[in-house]
Formats: structure tokens, sequence, C-alpha cells
């Protein structure tokens, strides 16, 4: 019992003297064994959000805006349009990890994407339009995110898609 205990304290003190600075402050505000209610394998694993398409597009501006358009399928494929200031222009296609894609779809289900308003707008001029498209349980939906209006989740969503698409495997 002993040699266990002792095993557990030496796993315990190599954990803490390899992890970072964020980790090590972490472990002095927090005693061991008091995590927050943790999803489950189950639900780590669960791809019942029925999402099979994601796309996400940028509208020109009036500078030098990337724009876009970008299909993610469930499948891991991956279809492209570049129309300015990008690095890949014209039609491409590729490939994206399925558990990534799994990943984001979860967020966006959690998220409540299908019940975002349609418009999030700026009563501005001269800003890019980002438009995120779900197709969930063969139901599509759209919104528009007009100068960065939209919540925080949305800007999220599309920091993810675009993840996606920065590390995919193009053909």
């Amino acid at each position: 019992m002993k040699s266990f205990l002792l095993f557990l304290w030496f796993a315990g003190g190599a954990t803490l003297l390899s992890a970072g600075e964020i980790a090590q402050q972490h472990e002095q505000l927090h005693a061991r064994g008091r995590a927050g209610s943790a999803r489950t394998l189950e639900q780590i694993e669960d791809r019942s959000h029925g999402i099979t398409k994601i796309g996400l597009e940028r509208s020109i501006c009036y500078g030098q805006c990337q724009s876009y358009t970008v299909f993610i399928f469930s499948d891991g494929s991956l279809d492209w349009h570049g129309h300015a200031n990008v690095k890949r222009m014209g039609h491409r296609t590729g490939r994206v990890n399925k558990e990534m894609f799994n990943d984001i779809a979860q967020f966006i289900y959690d998220s409540s994407f299908n019940h975002l308003a349609a418009d999030y707008e700026l009563p501005v001029t001269d800003q890019q339009s980002v438009y995120t498209l779900v197709v969930m349980n063969g139901e599509t939906k759209t919104v528009r995110n007009y100068g960065k209006a939209g919540p925080t989740k949305l800007w999220a969503i599309e920091q993810l898609i675009e993840k996606m698409v920065v590390q995919a495997t193009w053909e």
C-alpha cells in the first residue's frame, strides 16, 4: 500500500513538473478531484448532431479582404472556390480530418446554430459579410454576419471552419 501511495504521489508530482505555468497555477488554485461536470465518453463519441455539410463564404470588401466559398462534407471532402486575395484562387478540392469535422459539427449543434438569427448587421458601410451554412438533418440554415455584428459563438464557428480549411490536405 505504501509503495502504491508513493507511486501516486510521484506520478502526480511528475505531471506537475512537466506542466507549464498555467497548469501549475491551476494546481495551486484547485484541488484534484473537484472536476466540473465533464462529458461522458459516450457524449464525446456521440455523432447524432445530424450535420452533413458546413459552408463558409467571405465576401469582397473595399480593401484586401479574403473572398472565398468553401463547403466541407461529413465524409471529409472539401470544395473550395477562391475569389480574391487568397492563396488558392479558383476551384480546388481537398480532404479534412473527419474527427475534426465531427467535433466542429457537435460544437455547432451545441451552440444552437439553428436558433441564430438569419442576419447580423452593423449600420456602417464597407464591411465584409461572412455567410455560414449548415445542413442538419436535411434542413439548410444560413446566417449572414456583416461587420462581425453576430454573437461570439458565431465568430467561434467561423474560426473553427477556417481552422479545418487551414489543416486540409489539398488534391
